[in-house]
């Protein structure tokens, strides 16, 4: 199947295809909605998580599930949570409101489909609507730089004029751990801040940290919203008017919300051409510092053009994957490209889990000393004496030799293994397993996962070394 042709299956059970559009493979499900509500994960080979109902409710963040901007909710919760946590459409054409992707449709009004990149990094839902003839798209993406972002599209048979509302709703302030999120909600939402920033941005905070102690706890971050394509839309901070929309009326601008769940709702009126989609995105991230949200807010208002920008940070954040699934040879090509999708896939997953080598059997010494130093205090001064007469990155058979005779550190040298990428042992549909990515510096450079699970896989060098051919 090639990009022009976007033609769904006849209309029946659900069915799978590859396609390639613009050099991008993807596999589609079309009319997925005729299956039970099913769990997808988009990966990136940064410090970004992400997990999506086919509902199309998600859960996202960096790092943890306690640094989220969408709730770290049970895989069951979240299949029943489709346009009340993540995002929501309504096209109003005339007196009808069409919503993308509402729960409730009828078969047959509308037909579904949802797709995946064979890499695994980005996620499309599209809704065809043949009474209006209209299309809408959403794919979500990860940018190491700017976040996570939506990328939507309108494409009509004819000429329209519609009234489109589209945004995300329950963003998640920062600060909010994950017992609060999950036990404790209602009495986050009375700490809860959104305001809008003069310059579009949505800023999500609290007033304060949510503690029962009697002592200062200031919330200097925040969850951060802006979007391209829609610049003249109305901005709404919460939900509280979607019945009024649906109901015809225009949506009022809302600058500043507080002790309820915050949304960032676009609305805008426009025609729709079949020579002219209409596209745009919308891009939200956690954890920004007020340094941080300074810095956006210039580059918003000076960048000659923020949605190419932003393209080419997907892309950039893309080809990170690919390197790093490069390394386990994860790429391969044969005839059965389903066979060739699989593997990439089971590789991949396996990486995440255990990890890749960065350097193959070249060790960088400071890595190590930082090894030692969270193990054995007074290993790691000899260590420190050792690591001075070495060059930064040695052969590990260098290392062992180097350390020979020290007990301690030839136990450490024989457990330390230098992987990165190791990120999660859990997900929403294990929620038992936690997880943490820690997996690139600030420079944005791949390091070793010190925290979290990565340093639970100990092997010894010598099985190591004698898996590769002298």
């Amino acid at each position: 199947m090639t990009a022009t042709d976007h033609r769904p299956s006849p209309v029946g059970a659900a069915t799978g295809s590859f396609l390639v559009e613009e050099g991008t493979e993807w596999y589609r499900i079309d009319d997925f909605d005729r299956l039970d509500p099913f769990l997808v994960s988009v990966v990136s080979a940064t410090d970004q998580w992400m997990f999506v109902s086919s509902s199309g409710a998600l859960t996202a963040g960096r790092v943890s599930a306690g640094s989220a901007v969408f709730s770290y909710e049970t895989d069951d919760r979240l299949h029943r949570s489709g346009g009340l946590q993540g995002p929501i459409t309504l096209v109003r054409v005339g007196d009808e409101v069409w919503e993308p992707f509402a729960p409730h449709a009828p078969f047959g009004q509308v037909r579904r489909s949802i797709a995946k990149t064979a890499m695994g990094d980005r996620l499309r839902f599209e809704e065809h609507h043949a009474g209006l003839g209209l299309t809408f798209r959403a794919t979500w993406a990860p940018s190491h730089r700017f976040g996570f972002v939506r990328t939507c599209e309108l494409l009509s048979e004819t000429s329209l004029e519609v009234e489109l509302l589209d945004g995300l709703v329950d963003v998640l302030p920062a600060g909010v751990d994950l017992p609060s999120q999950q036990t404790s909600s209602t009495l986050v939402d009375a700490y809860r801040r959104s305001e809008l920033d003069p310059s579009g941005i949505g800023v999500f905070s609290l007033e304060a940290l949510v503690s029962d102690r009697a002592e200062p706890a200031e919330s200097l971050r925040a969850s951060v919203v802006w979007s391209t394509g829609l610049d003249d839309a109305v901005v709404a901070l919460s939900d509280a008017q979607l019945r009024a929309f649906r109901s015809g009326e225009a949506l009022v601008p809302e600058h500043l919300v507080k002790g309820r769940k915050g949304s960032y709702l676009l609305a805008h009126r426009m025609a729709v051409d079949p020579a002219a989609p209409l596209r745009w995105s919308i891009v939200v991230d956690v954890e920004r510092d007020q340094g941080a949200l300074a810095e956006l807010r210039t580059w918003l208002r000076t960048a000659d053009d923020p949605a190419s920008v932003v393209a080419e940070s997907i892309e950039a954040t893309s080809a990170g994957l690919v390197d790093v699934v490069g390394r386990a040879d994860a790429v391969q090509e044969t005839a059965d490209r389903a066979s060739s999708v699989h593997h990439l896939a089971n590789v991949l997953f396996n990486v995440m889990r255990g990890g890749v080598f960065l350097d193959d059997h070249r060790i960088v010494v400071a890595d190590v000393q930082q090894f030692v130093d969270d193990r054995n205090r007074a290993a790691a001064e000899r260590f420190r004496a050792v690591a001075a007469g070495l060059p930064p990155v040695v052969e590990v058979t260098e290392l062992r030799e180097a350390v020979s005779g020290d007990p301690d550190l030839e136990r450490l040298a024989a457990e330390f293994l230098p992987l990165s990428f190791s990120r999660r042992h859990g997900d929403p549909s294990r929620p038992w397993n936690t997880f943490r990515i820690s997996v690139r510096s600030e420079a944005g450079e791949l390091t070793h996962g010190y925290e979290g699970n990565w340093c639970d896989i100990f092997q010894n060098w010598d099985a190591l070394l004698h898996s590769y051919p002298e």
